[in-house]
This record gives C-alpha cells, structure tokens and sequence, in this order.
C-alpha cells in the first residue's frame, strides 16, 4: 500500500464500531516498517481524546478500504503501554 492509500483511511473494531480515520503513522526506519497508526477520532468519540494511537500488534486487518483493530485491551496491557511509550493507546479509551 501507498501512503497515499493509508491517509483518511476508516479504522473500526472487530465490532464494527468506527473508531475515526488514519491521520499518520511512524515507521520505524531499521525495520522499515510501521510501528503505529495515528487516528483523527470519529466524531461521537472525539470529546475523549483529541487522537488515538493504534500499534501494529493491534491491527486485525487492513486493506485499502479499512482497517480493524482489536476491540479492546486489557487494562494491566494498556497501562504497560502507557508507561513503555507515554502515549494514549487506543485501548485506553475504547
């Protein structure tokens, strides 16, 4: 996939619920890979965080119309995340 394919692309749950569009994302340049996704929030979730950050462990699927994460993750996994990276993580507001 281009960049192009992944800017404004739509990010739901396993669930279905739509959790906003891709904004960014940050690759990890030894790896050339991507390490996380950066989201604009979906309008009915906006008023809990400005953005989410979703990590590559995360992503179910991804295809050039959408991409599913995980519905959630556990508490005692988001805190270590919160802690390790000093960032939100998508399980901490779903």
């Amino acid at each position: 996939m281009l960049h192009k394919d992944l800017l404004n692309l739509p990010v739901f749950t396993q669930n279905n619920r739509a959790l906003g569009r891709i904004s960014g994302f940050e690759i990890d340049p030894d790896a050339q890979s991507i390490i996380r996704y950066y989201l604009k929030p979906h309008k009915l979730i906006s008023f809990l965080a400005k953005e989410l950050v979703v990590h590559r462990s995360q992503v179910v699927f991804l295809d050039k119309e959408k991409m599913i994460v995980e519905d959630s993750v556990s508490k005692e996994k988001v805190k270590a995340k919160e802690i390790n990276l000093g960032e939100e993580t998508i399980g901490a507001t779903i």
